[in-house]
């Protein structure tokens, strides 16, 4: 009885004490947890703030090697006339002078130049011209007839189709994106349009940049759509660039070709001159800079243009990758 009364009385001092373990284990694992929270929030909050950094870094590494490449061109162009061995002037040279540099100056970032008029603008080519480059470019008559509707479709600014185009009921049907009914804002866009992606490398035909046709950048295809300009011509053209001899004057082009394609050039000279020139407008210059771990790259992309010896940037855009 004596030892019941004891044991009674022991378990009754003893539970308030386990209650009490009870509550102290639980406050433990609520800090630990509060701990483990706080310590993958402070990673989260570090590894925004690495990646601000990186981004920030790469920002400006792009801005210093855009501002190298410009004073490079301009020192280049300062240049001009003495160094002989030029045939053609610095600014038809842009790729070729940063090219040069990007293992000196340049050596921190990828810098890409492309002249202003080596592609045709797909905003201001109308339905028949692009189908007339597609069909330059390799495509059959058909496939070329179809992908030049589609893309004019997909700028126009109704959603009413062409008889070869599609609009918003046929990319709707198919569950892709419907035409943005506006001009093309990057040629990326292109490959949105019906049939477009895997026909060819559109990114070597077209562009959204305004200018006249490069004579002495453009390749073949868009030769071909010049007024005038026979295939003998555009082989005549297409040779005297890879001999190192580029076109300085339009006359130029006549030789050496025979009687019939001289004549069909003479008579579309006045044309000619209004949709082509021996120098480019414009350049648009693509600079990629990378930084931290992971890596953040920033593309920064502008178009250049020459005011006497002063290289001046008329537009500047950005993205990330």
């Amino acid at each position: 009885m004596i030892r019941q009364a004891l044991t009674s009385e022991s378990s009754r001092s003893r539970t308030p004490n386990g209650y009490a373990l009870i509550g102290v284990l639980w406050i433990c694992a609520a800090a630990t947890a509060l701990a483990l929270s706080a310590a993958a929030a402070s990673r989260h909050v570090i590894a925004a703030s690495r990646n601000r950094i990186a981004l920030a870094r790469a920002e400006w590494a792009a801005s210093g090697c855009l501002a190298r490449a410009r004073s490079v061109l301009s020192e280049a162009i300062g240049m001009e006339g003495t160094a002989a061995s030029y045939r053609q002037p610095a600014w038809s040279r842009v790729d070729e002078i940063l090219g040069e540099s990007s293992a000196g100056d340049l050596a921190d970032c990828v810098i890409t130049a492309r002249a202003v008029g080596s592609r045709l603008n797909v905003n201001s080519a109308d339905e028949a011209t692009l189908s007339r480059l597609l069909r330059g470019a390799g495509l059959a008559p058909a496939q070329a007839d179809s992908l030049a509707a589609a893309i004019a479709d997909w700028k126009d600014a109704d959603d009413t189709p062409r008889p070869l185009g599609a609009e918003r009921e046929w990319y709707e049907a198919v569950g892709k994106m419907p035409p943005a009914n506006r001009p093309f804002a990057h040629v990326s866009e292109l490959a949105l349009v019906r049939n477009a992606a895997g026909a060819l490398s559109l990114d070597d035909l077209l562009d959204v940049e305004e200018g006249v046709i490069s004579i002495n950048h453009a390749p073949a295809p868009v030769l071909g759509i010049l007024p005038g300009f026979t295939r003998e011509a555009v082989e005549h053209v297409l040779n005297a660039r890879t001999a190192g001899r580029p076109i300085t004057a339009f006359a130029e082009i006549r030789n050496g070709l025979s009687a019939a394609a001289a004549e069909s050039l003479a008579e579309a000279e006045p044309q000619l001159v209004a949709h082509a020139s021996l120098v480019p407008q414009a350049w648009v210059l693509t600079v990629r800079s990378v930084s931290g771990a992971p890596a953040v790259t920033v593309v920064l992309e502008v178009r250049i243009e020459r005011f006497a010896t002063e290289i001046v940037i008329v537009r500047r855009r950005s993205w990330v990758l």
